[in-house]
């Protein structure tokens, strides 16, 4: 009866209900339990400035309620501000939110219950595109979808070449594609 009720709540409150005991606690961190609470969940969105996070939640109400916006203030230390001459590339996968820093890695925000990881890469031209995951693998793994952009020594030409990263088993696994390598002069 515990799960069915905890199933039902939204994140920010089950991010309390940690603390009550031992049980619950793992509860929260049971895959299993993730999964049904997920599938039970109305969407909300993440807005980033560049000084604060916000949660959105949206009720398109029904049954003569009407339709409702709530917008609240998420305390973080997710890292949202660009850096000199960078573009942020953001993404989100099932409520963790992935930000690129060039040639460091990607760090990984989980907004409800406040952590936040970073996954380096060991090849450091790898660029971020977007995050996702096999739905039909038995387990989650989540994948980050990029491409290596290089240069030969003569800084001439360079080749793209795109390659899906596996979180789990942090390798790359290289994506056929029709590109070629290119001559930096032929931009100009």
């Amino acid at each position: 009866m515990e799960v069915e009720i905890l199933s039902w709540l939204p994140p920010r409150s089950l991010v309390r209900f940690r603390a009550v005991c031992k049980k619950w606690n793992s509860l929260l961190n049971d895959k299993s339990f993730v999964n049904q609470h997920s599938s039970r969940s109305r969407s909300q969105f993440i807005f980033l400035t560049k000084s604060k996070t916000y949660s959105i939640d949206v009720d398109l109400g029904g049954a003569g309620v009407g339709p409702t916006i709530k917008m609240c203030e998420v305390a973080s230390d997710f890292p949202c501000q660009p850096m000199k001459w960078e573009n942020i590339n953001v993404a989100s996968c099932d409520g963790l939110l992935f930000r690129e820093f060039l040639r460091k890695g990607v760090a990984v925000w989980n907004p409800w219950l406040k952590h936040m990881g970073l996954i380096e890469f060991k090849e450091k031209d790898f660029y971020f595109g977007g995050v996702g995951y096999d739905s039909n693998r038995p387990k989650k793994g989540y994948q980050i979808l990029g491409y290596f952009c290089r240069v030969d020594d003569t800084c001439k030409k360079g080749y793209d070449k795109f390659a899906v990263y596996e979180c789990a088993a942090k390798t790359f696994k290289f994506i056929d594609s029709p590109l070629r390598k290119w001559s930096l002069w032929s931009a100009f």
